[in-house]
């Protein structure tokens, strides 16, 4: 490599360390990242984002009985190393427009709540999600990985 400098560096040894050998547990060795869903359920899904620092981003989409889009965020912590903690749902729209983002606020409202579930599967491909709606009775799905 020849830096503008004028210094060429010709070998320089490395080492490349995971960070998460490092964390305090419960940290999470796997990447869940990725489209989710339910095969018994083609209208339903959930995007997960989880970054290096172990904070997951997960948001769920649907469609209501009659037919419109319906979306539903929420941000779970880790529990154990392969399972969250039970964190609020919330509810989330916006009007449709043409700029992105959307020149007024998104709008939310909790209203549940919802936890993920990598345990005891034997793939990090396999999950369920576990989610109770103010008033409602908890439900589970079993999901998995989306491969296209």
């Amino acid at each position: 490599i020849a830096p503008r400098s004028g210094v060429v560096i010709a070998n320089a040894p490395f080492t490349v360390i995971d960070a998460r050998a490092t964390k305090v547990a419960p940290y999470v060795r796997l990447d869940y990242s990725g489209h989710w869903w339910d095969p018994n359920d083609s209208g339903w899904g959930l995007f997960v984002w989880h970054n290096a620092r172990d904070n997951i981003l997960a948001a769920w989409f649907t469609y209501t009985p009659d037919g419109k889009p319906m979306w539903y965020v929420f941000e779970p912590t880790w529990t154990t190393s392969s399972a969250t903690v039970t964190t609020p749902l919330y509810q989330t729209s916006r009007l449709p427009g043409p700029t992105s983002p959307p020149p007024a606020p998104t709008s939310y409202a909790t209203v549940g709540s919802a936890s993920l579930d990598f345990t005891n599967f034997g793939t990090a491909d396999a999950g369920k999600i576990t989610y109770t709606f103010t008033g409602g009775a908890q439900q589970m799905r079993n999901i998995q990985r989306f491969k296209p």
